[in-house]
Formats: C-alpha cells, structure tokens, sequence
C-alpha cells in the first residue's frame, strides 16, 4: 500500500515538473515573438510617384553630318597654329606631298620625296631633316638649336604605296569600293604620336565613301521633307562658310 502510494506522488511530481516546464517554454516563446515584433523594420507604405521638373538642354536636331569636315577646317583656320621649326617643316612636307600625288605634277620632274620615301619605307627620319630642309628650302636657325625640335615624320598613304586597292576602307561601311581621297588638309598638317621612347609625327590626306555619303544626303533630304510635311521647323540649321559652299554644291547637282 505504502509503495503504491509513493509511486503515485512520484508521478504527480513528475506531472507537476512537466506542466511548469511547458509553461516557461511559453513565456520565453512569447517574450521572443514580442522582441521581433519591436525589432522588425515598419511597415511599407506605397507612396504615389512624384514628377521633379529639372532644367535640361533642349534637343537641337543637327543635319550637318556631311558638313562635319569643313566645319572643323574653318574652325581650325581660326586658330592660328604656332608657327614653329616642326610645323613648318610638316607643311612643307605636306605640300611637296600634294604636289608630286597630283595628276598635274610635270611628268619629267623627279618625285624626289616619294622615292625617298620608297626607301625608306614611307619613314623621314630626323637625321634626314638637313637635306629635307634644303631641298624643301626651310631656313632654320642652328645658333638657336632649333635642330633639336626635328622629329622623325611617317606618310600614311596606302593607295599611293600600294596601289588603288590598298585605299582604305570606309569605317562605317567596312568597304573601300566606293572610298575616294579627299585632298589634303591645309590648316593642320601632322598628328603627334607619343611613343614609348620618342615621339614621332605621321601626315596623311583625308578620305571619304561616296555610298555612305550619299546615304547621308539621302537621310538628311528625308529629315526636311518629313518635317516641311509635318510643319516642324528645324532649329540649330548651321548657317557658317562652309554650310553655305555645301548647300550650293547639291544645289548644282540637283540643278
């Protein structure tokens, strides 16, 4: 009877110790869930998009895109260069260059710089620059060490050096058959190039792609005829020299 009895206490106790366990597991549970609550980040609230006016540049349609180059050359002749020993020893060579590619050069006259040139694959050196000066007649002053400012020039002339189909290829279209040379600039002569070691200059003439620039002309004549139709008039017409010597030209080729 005496062990019956204590067997029962002894689970009564064990009841008792298993519901006060349970009820502190629920507290802390409750505690826990309350300090998520008070931690966790506030609601969201959907607010309706708001429109800032700002100040921005108005959009100014530019038809010139075949005036591009002659807009540059007269705005470099109005900046007149330095005139230094290298810069007009560049225009001299530039010039003799213009003269001996040209299909007016005296066919009994030597090519004096484009055989030397040949020679020295399409390189002057600048130990060359006494006899270059002489023979381009380019007075310098040796008591000022002028001799000193000559660099080595390189001449990019592919369908001169190689022939007509070494002209180079148009960089929008990725095709030289309808590329043309476009004679040489007369207000900037030379490109400095900074090597490694040294610096050197290298001279050319421009080119140009007779297809993609009558697709321009194609496309900019689009542009007037849709917007005369839509009654849209186009501001920021370029109005300079050269626009107006563009103008007359296609005029002449409509006409």
């Amino acid at each position: 009877m005496n062990s019956l009895n204590a067997n029962a206490r002894r689970q009564q106790e064990a009841e008792a110790r298993q519901q006060q366990e349970a009820e502190a597991n629920a507290a802390e549970s409750s505690e826990s869930e309350a300090d998520d609550e008070s931690n966790a980040d506030p609601p969201m609230v959907q607010q309706p998009p708001q429109f800032v006016e700002q100040d921005c540049m108005p959009i100014i349609p530019n038809l010139d895109i075949l005036d591009d180059e002659e807009v540059v050359d007269e705005d470099l002749a109005e900046e007149e260069p330095e005139r230094t020993i290298m810069h007009r020893y560049l225009e001299a060579i530039l010039k003799r260059l213009q003269y001996e590619t040209s299909p007016k050069f005296p066919a009994l006259e030597n090519k004096w710089l484009n055989e030397l040139l040949k020679k020295n694959d399409w390189w002057i050196d600048r130990h060359q620059y006494r006899s270059i000066c002489r023979l381009l007649q380019i007075q310098y002053k040796e008591e000022e060490n002028e001799a000193a400012y000559f660099r080595k020039v390189y001449v990019w002339l592919p369908d001169v050096r190689w022939g007509p189909s070494c002209m180079p290829a148009c960089a929008k279209c990725g095709s030289n058959n309808t590329v043309r040379n476009n004679g040489f600039r007369n207000n900037h002569f030379g490109r400095r190039i900074v090597a490694l070691d040294h610096d050197y200059y290298c001279v050319s003439r421009r080119y140009r792609c007779n297809n993609c620039e009558q697709k321009a002309r194609e496309a900019k004549l689009a542009i007037q005829q849709s917007a005369a139709a839509n009654n849209i008039k186009i501001s920021g017409w370029c109005n300079s020299s050269s626009c107006r010597k563009m103008k007359k030209r296609e005029s002449k080729r409509a006409g």
